[in-house]
């Protein structure tokens, strides 16, 4: 776990802050991109979020923050900006797993019959056929 110094200079691990401490905060944080951003809201974190300019591994420092650390270090936080999917809401049917395979797969065409005629030994000949 990450510590951090909390109010009057004690010292405070990562996962002591509760979700009404870091809906207070203004945060700096690294994009995608490693350009660094802030002071922003946690609003603001949720919007770098859903324009995917913010992902897990994302550096983050908040007020109380010893370092950066990444929203996957600091789960409350990450709940906060992304909270995870309604149940079942990313699995995909097997029908409709089985429509995306079809519309990747190029179509083929088909080719015209071709043939060849192999020499063998003893003048022997022996015809090759691809349909």
């Amino acid at each position: 776990n990450v510590d951090t110094h909390g109010g009057g200079g004690r010292r405070r691990r990562m996962s002591g802050f509760t979700k009404e401490d870091l809906q207070a905060l203004h945060y700096f944080w690294q994009d995608a991109a490693g350009a660094q951003n802030g002071p922003s809201t946690l609003e603001e974190l949720r919007s770098a979020w859903k324009m995917k300019n913010l992902h897990a591994n994302c550096y983050v420092f908040g007020d109380g923050f010893e370092d950066w650390v990444t929203l996957e270090q600091l789960p409350v936080l990450k709940k906060l900006v992304a909270p995870p999917p309604p149940p079942g809401g990313t699995k995909k049917s097997s029908a409709t797993k089985a429509a995306a395979a079809k519309a990747k797969r190029p179509a083929l065409e088909r080719q015209a019959s071709s043939s060849k005629t192999v020499a063998l030994k003893g003048g022997w000949q022996k015809k090759l056929t691809c349909d």
